[in-house]
């Protein structure tokens, strides 16, 4: 059986993630290394995510991250326009 392409929409979600997680970090001015301490997740986790090389969106990846910011998943999940670096 073929496998389906993705819908446009989570191609979009997953880029959304990855952006927003980067300026999270770039607010916080905070590493791979103080975001693995902060997180308790794997450096090829964070680095895969981060560089949007990553397939789905992991509910408790998605729960460290939110932890670690103090934020809620809609700012880690939704598009937010305005954002600079």
């Amino acid at each position: 059986m073929p496998r389906t392409a993705k819908p446009p929409i989570e191609i979009q979600m997953l880029s959304d993630y990855s952006r927003n997680i980067e300026y999270q970090c770039f607010r916080r001015q905070w590493g791979v290394e103080e975001l693995v301490a902060k997180t308790g997740l794997s450096k090829n986790t964070i680095q895969r995510i981060r560089a949007n090389r990553h397939k789905q969106i992991d509910a408790h990846a998605l729960g460290c991250f939110c932890s670690a910011f103090d934020v809620s998943p809609n700012d880690l999940l939704l598009r937010h326009d305005g954002i600079t670096y």
